[in-house]
């Protein structure tokens, strides 16, 4: 059956509206579980480029369909750690979902990543040429259901969500001994957040040990 335009534009509509909600309903069972020390971490020995690299594929679709350059700067040596790739993957998806949400259409996403050798950890950093934040913003970025102060330009409304991303991004970066800050210059200078995790010596086989 070919349904007219009209239909199939209420059909997406629909669509998304449900994958949205599904996204709310499975943010706010992870931070139930979270706040009751209930969510379980499969750990295991993982290269944080993969998982960073797994969440920048993902975003892609959404990145183009806004214009955005995303660029990508793979720095660090030092990139193996122990965690849950899926989660890590999970906090990285929710920072640049962040990034492309706030930036205009035609902005750039930088994302970056170096070692911390003297900390022995690695440092992802995921910036963006958006919105920004207040100082006072900054303070209650990482807080459950907090709201930045900005509208959506030439609509007079927030931009939406119930900002539990972040939150939950800070509380699973926690679980895995590592901190995630953010910093920004003001309104409309862009965003940095940036994801300190701790790194373990690498396998013998990628080290070159026999």
């Amino acid at each position: 059956m070919d349904f007219p335009m009209s239909a199939r534009e209420a059909f997406r509509v629909i669509e998304k509206n449900v994958l949205l909600e599904a996204r709310l309903i499975d943010d706010l069972l992870d931070l139930t579980r979270i706040e009751h020390g209930k969510l379980g971490l499969e750990m295991q020995t993982l290269d944080v480029h993969a998982a960073l690299q797994d969440a920048l594929a993902t975003i892609a679709g959404d990145a183009a369909d806004r214009n955005l350059s995303v660029q990508v700067a793979l720095n660090a040596k030092s990139t193996t750690l122990v965690g849950d790739s899926g989660r890590l993957q999970q906090v990285f998806w929710n920072v640049l979902k962040n990034a492309i949400k706030f930036t205009p259409v035609g902005g750039r996403v930088s994302v970056t990543t170096d070692s911390n050798p003297d900390a022995s950890e690695v440092t992802i950093s995921i910036s963006d040429t958006g919105i920004g934040m207040e100082p006072h913003e900054m303070k209650r970025v990482f807080n459950a259901f907090s709201q930045g102060d900005h509208a959506d330009p030439g609509h007079g409304h927030r931009f939406g969500g119930l900002g539990l991303g972040l939150a939950i991004s800070r509380k699973l970066v926690e679980l895995h001994s590592g901190r995630i800050e953010a910093v920004s210059n003001g309104k409309d200078q862009g965003s940095t957040f940036t994801v300190f995790l701790p790194v373990v010596a690498e396998p013998a086989a990628k080290a070159g040990v026999s």
